[in-house]
Formats: structure tokens, sequence, C-alpha cells
């Protein structure tokens, strides 16, 4: 395998950081909203048995 140039690395490294952080904080979001959504459902059908 061929090594990048270091002034691409030097170039893009820091994007692609962004980017990994941008994912994983997308990746809460999404957690949190389905935990969310869970805890919702659950009432729901709590609240809809008879009792």
């Amino acid at each position: 395998m061929e090594k990048i140039p270091t002034w691409i690395e030097r170039l893009l490294l820091p994007k692609l950081n962004e980017i990994v952080g941008a994912i994983k904080a997308l990746h809460s979001r999404i957690d949190s909203v389905e935990k969310t959504w869970g805890a919702r459902q659950k009432r729901k059908l709590q609240a809809s048995e008879p009792k």
C-alpha cells in the first residue's frame, strides 16, 4: 500500500475528525430519541391495558 503524502494527510485529517465527531453526536442523539420513544410506547401500552 502506498503512503499518503503528508500534505494531503494534514489537509484532510482535521476534516475527517470533524466528520467522525459529528457522526458520534448524531448517534448519541438517535440513541436518546430511541430511549424516549421506547418509554412513551411502554407508557402507551400500559395505559391501554385493562385494569
